[in-house]
């Protein structure tokens, strides 16, 4: 894939990561007058449920699949390899379903869990076997690095949920029971489409050898699976113990604002994932992903100082007066943010080169540091403590992936001058100087944005229109 390929993908990738987000941000305060406290917090139990029964069900196998995708020299075991994974993750989720509806009633009546099993629970655990289907299919489409079909067809799903739950909640006044019928319908037709998708373009067999050689490598990232959901979960969790509510809707929408950032960060991880498997093991691969990290990260670093610089004026824009004070919050959790863009690069090299015992250790690793800090601050620095404990929680998970990964060369003098960089400029502006929003002030922070892109541009070694014209 040429550089100019790998940069189109990657916008394309970052629409599709963005427009969901837009879409659901703006649909929010439509859904908080329909639906009660109560019912955002059944929707977030079960959707927490969900979340670990989905990388159960999944096994990393899909991680699995486009890492060897590649070294298969034919077309033929190309597809076998994903008509094989596909039949056996369907036959794992139905188990899970199976297994979960025999014992979920009596776990939910035993353990008096405020979350009624019907039909709040029973809808949920369908949808998650109809996602599971939706696997496969996408990856499918990542492996032949067809980003237009592939953000076509994530996309296109999200525009019917959002419209069917819409009009089942606001229109019809369904409430709550209202969003699993919306996301159930729109998950039953696109399950028609992902059986097109396999049977169309893959083998549909049964391997166990290959099921066997594919567990060997994908189960070790299972646990740290697990453990990134308990690193991005466990700070509100503990949050709402120790602070008032209100305070952790702050938190939330900063946090929010902050991992913006990610939008960007899993296009790049989409668009990157299948060309470094791809070219992992030939003549200039290690020059292939220098190259491909400084402009990567030359893009990372530049949007999260944009995010922290103009946090106080995106909280004026889009939060009410009593979320401003969270503007304080994102520089803090945005240096998180930075590190997963990090994240995404080393943990890449080390899954190709098939250590993902040291991939799934380094998220276990980074879920105890968040869990540690979270547990020990927050009853003395309440939201703040969440903040500071995502940015070190990712930072070390950074370290440890860097000191696993075998890599000629290597080092963290770029990324750590990047890094300190922006904290003077950040917490300088946010902190020291405390500069409120006016026309004078935007012009100062553009001024230092422009100044901290063309330094960055100097040590990541990136060319910018100014470079260019200069030269001509």
């Amino acid at each position: 894939m040429s550089h100019k390929k790998l940069v189109k993908d990657t916008a394309i990738y970052a629409i599709g990561e963005i427009a969901p987000k837009i879409i659901g941000f703006f649909l929010l305060p439509v859904y908080t007058n329909y639906l009660s406290p109560a019912d955002y917090g059944i929707l977030s139990y079960t959707n927490s449920v969900v979340m670990f029964l989905f990388v159960f069900g999944a096994l990393s196998l899909n991680t699995y699949v486009l890492r060897f995708y590649y070294e298969k020299k034919t077309e033929e075991e190309k597809r076998k390899l994903v008509g094989n994974v596909f039949l056996f993750i369907g036959f794992i989720n139905l188990i899970l379903f199976a297994v979960a509806f025999i014992i979920g009633p009596t776990i939910t009546d035993k353990h008096n869990i405020q979350v009624p099993w019907k039909p709040y629970f029973q809808l949920a655990l369908l949808n998650n076997l109809l996602e599971s289907f939706s696997i496969l299919p996408l990856v499918f489409y990542r492996v032949r690095q067809n980003a237009k079909l592939f953000v076509t067809l994530s996309l296109s799903r999200t525009i019917l949920q959002f419209v069917l739950t819409f009009t089942f909640i606001v229109v019809l006044k369904q409430g709550l029971i209202g969003h699993y019928y919306g996301r159930l319908i729109s998950l039953s037709l696109f399950v028609f489409i992902y059986w097109g998708i396999i049977s169309k373009n893959t083998l549909l067999n049964f391997n166990l050898k290959q099921i066997k050689e594919g567990l060997k490598f994908a189960l070790p990232l299972v646990p740290g699976a697990i453990a990134y959901l308990l690193l991005s979960m466990s700070d509100r969790i503990i949050l709402e113990r120790h602070v008032d509510i209100a305070q952790v809707g702050i938190y939330n929408v900063a946090f929010i604002l902050a991992f913006a950032l990610s939008m960007i960060v899993q296009s790049g991880y989409r668009a990157l994932e299948p060309e470094f498997f791809k070219r992992f093991g030939q003549d200039g691969f290690f020059d292939f992903v220098r190259k491909i990290q400084s402009s990567f990260l030359f893009v990372v670093y530049v949007f999260a100082l944009v995010l922290a610089l103009f946090s106080q004026e995106i909280f004026l824009l889009l939060a009410s007066d009593e979320y401003y004070s969270g503007y304080k919050l994102v520089p803090i959790i945005i240096i998180g943010a930075i590190m997963t863009g990090q994240n995404v690069i080393f943990r890449t090299i080390l899954t190709a080169a098939k250590n993902t015992k040291a991939v799934g250790f380094s998220s276990f690793a980074g879920g105890l540091i968040s869990l540690f800090f979270n547990l020990s601050l927050i009853p003395i620095w309440g939201i703040y403590a969440a903040a500071i404990s995502s940015a070190v929680s990712y930072f070390g998970m950074n370290i440890y992936l860097f000191v696993k990964m075998d890599f000629p060369s290597k080092s963290l003098k770029t990324e750590f001058f990047a890094l300190g960089l922006y904290l003077i400029i950040a917490f300088s502006v946010i902190y020291y100087f405390n500069i409120q929003p006016s026309f004078p002030t935007f012009f100062l922070k553009l001024g230092l944005l422009g100044i901290y892109t063309l330094l960055l541009s100097r040590i990541f070694k990136i060319e910018l229109l100014l470079d260019h014209a200069v030269k001509n």
